[in-house]
């Protein structure tokens, strides 16, 4: 075998003093990502020692969450971070709405909306393109017209944020717009509208929004978790009810427009028919009979709807003056619904022990409820004021601890029927000057320590859960509970004022609270909106004897920023 040559040698040692040169910078690059890739570790590592968790499974999960590599950042774009005007005759809307399913476009609106209505981080969001921008607007032609709604990540918030955003043709970028729709008219939503059974049911005096949760997929594929459709009217317009609806009909009925806008629509019934009742069996001429459930769960004037089932068979028992029937069960003494109204009613506090039976009870008070069909088809219940209690929501008082001095508008929902309030409640909600201390001053001249309203139409399920005490250890319990659900020295010592007087005659109490179930059956409409808001309202009954009941866990509220405080109550009439 012939041997290299002297050229051919050198050749070979530079080429291995090369690779060895390569080798070597390889090797250092991985030695270098390496330690980076170990000190990454070692600092979650010892972000995992240094941080409390309840189980292995669970830092795992909390630490997948830290090192998650988010979806990139939207580009830059025009006023990105200011909504831009668009002037409506640039927009063609869309004949129906299609509901957009992007998680990129979720990820820019969540950008676009760092804070919920200054709530917290936004947490869900749902999308509907309801039209697109003309070729005649050179900025942005061609580009989609989206409605989005927000919900905040603690779920603090009753209602959804809603937005309006365009959005490019290649869906890289969203643009915040005004939020400038078409106005509401009658063709959107008639006074009145005329169902296939030939009923009428009449709209809500205004055109008040019903803008909740789902609204916008229930706009662009007729149905969703929350709203189910269940007739159509005459006039083509789909009418859907909230929650559950019974095998006839619901109490309320809402139809919504292509943009996600809603309205409620009614029975139409005259309420005056209720105090002027031909009775066909022998009943007490001086009881009033309101549109309230036959369970205590609100506070008054919602109509209640019971099932064929709860009612059993049935009979007359009056006439309006308009001819339309009343009825009954035909079996008082073993029906469900009529036990229940019974247990609620307590004629004398001070002898609660010697309450009358259930027998004697309906020897006075033979209907102490009855049904009549509305115009949805379903059984509505109205029970006597003098039968059981009939309650009104009391003294809700409303404190506002903004940062600086600051103008805000305070808007009860429009449900609401307010009969005492201080100040004297305007139509469109007050507008109050607030200050850091919580002292409010208002139009009258004067100035005021907080709001406060009492009144009817507020509808909630009285908790499951709750506390039991006995008469005498009101105050030291109020005491005790007030502050962990957030209420200040001040607040509880206001709360206990009012309503430890309330507590007298029976041996024993069952006192709930409500927190979020209370700002979704009563959402309140502020702005500026508060950063923190801690709002409950005492469910009670008196007790004849102790019972058993699951205590709530409670978790203290802290106070960051503007802080609206509200606390209320059941007042039993």
């Amino acid at each position: 075998m012939k041997m290299p040559n002297k050229q051919s040698w050198l050749f070979i040692g530079g080429g291995l003093v090369i690779g060895a040169a390569i080798s070597g910078l390889i090797g250092y690059a991985l030695w270098i990502k390496a330690d980076t890739q170990s000190k990454k570790s070692f600092t979650e590592y010892k972000a995992v020692q240094n941080t409390s968790y309840k189980s292995l499974q669970d830092a795992y999960n909390k630490l997948s969450q830290q090192i998650q590599t988010p979806p990139p950042a939207p580009e830059p774009t025009p006023n990105y971070n200011q909504p831009t005007s668009i002037a409506e005759s640039d927009i063609i809307w869309n004949d129906k709405p299609t509901l957009l399913k992007s998680d990129l476009v979720d990820y820019y609106i969540k950008n676009s909306l760092p804070n919920t209505s200054a709530y917290a981080p936004v947490k869900e969001t749902e999308t509907i393109i309801i039209g697109k921008l003309s070729n005649k607007n050179s900025m942005y032609p061609g580009w989609s017209v989206l409605r989005a709604h927000a919900y905040d990540e603690y779920e603090m918030m009753p209602w959804p944020v809603y937005k309006t955003f365009a959005l490019s043709p290649n869906k890289q970028i969203i643009l915040p717009l005004n939020d400038d729709l078409p106005a509401l008219s009658e063709q959107d939503f008639p006074k009145q509208l005329t169902l296939p059974n030939g009923n009428i049911v009449k709209r809500s005096n205004s055109l008040t929004l019903n803008e909740d949760s789902n609204c916008l997929e229930f706009s662009a594929i007729g149905e969703s978790a929350v709203y189910k459709s269940f007739v159509t009217s005459k006039e083509g317009i789909k009418l859907y009810s909230f929650g559950s609806v019974s095998s006839a009909g619901p109490a309320t009925a809402s139809a919504f427009d292509r943009f996600g806008r809603g309205a409620i629509y009614y029975d139409n019934f005259d309420e005056g028919l209720l105090r002027n009742i031909q009775w066909s069996v022998s009943n007490s001429s001086t009881l009033q009979y309101y549109t309230d459930p036959v369970f205590s769960s609100g506070c008054g004037g919602g109509s209640s709807t019971v099932t064929s089932e709860q009612l059993g068979s049935l009979k007359t028992v009056g006439t309006f003056a308009n001819g339309e029937k009343i009825y009954a069960p035909v079996d008082m003494e073993n029906n469900f619904l009529a036990k229940q109204r019974y247990d609620q009613w307590f004629p004398d506090y001070s002898d609660v022990d010697n309450k009358p039976s259930l027998h004697e009870y309906l020897k006075l008070y033979p209907v102490p409820f009855f049904v009549r069909k509305n115009s949805f088809g379903a059984w509505l219940a109205y029970v006597s004021d003098k039968s059981g209690s009939v309650a009104e929501c009391g003294k809700p008082v409303i404190y506002l601890y903004p940062e600086k001095e600051t103008n805000i508008s305070v808007r009860l929902p429009s449900t609401i029927n307010v009969t005492v309030s201080e100040p004297t409640y305007p139509r469109n909600g007050w507008n109050v000057l607030a200050k850091p201390d919580g002292s409010l001053s208002y139009k009258d001249g004067k100035t005021y320590g907080s709001l406060f309203w009492e009144g009817t139409g507020v509808s909630y399920t009285t908790p499951k859960q709750g506390f039991i005490v006995k008469d005498g250890d009101v105050t030291s319990f109020l005491n005790t509970t007030l502050p962990k659900y957030g209420l200040n020295p001040t607040e509880t010592k206001e709360f206990m004022d009012f309503w430890v007087p309330k507590f007298h005659g029976a041996p024993y109490y069952r006192i709930s609270f409500l927190t979020s179930d209370w700002s979704k059956a009563a959402p309140l409409n502020v702005s500026p909106a508060p950063q923190t808001q801690i709002r409950i309202f005492m469910d009670w009954s008196p007790l004849a004897e102790k019972i058993s009941i699951t205590e709530p866990t409670i978790t203290t509220p802290k106070r960051n920023g503007f802080t609206l405080v509200e606390w209320g109550g059941l007042l039993r009439k």
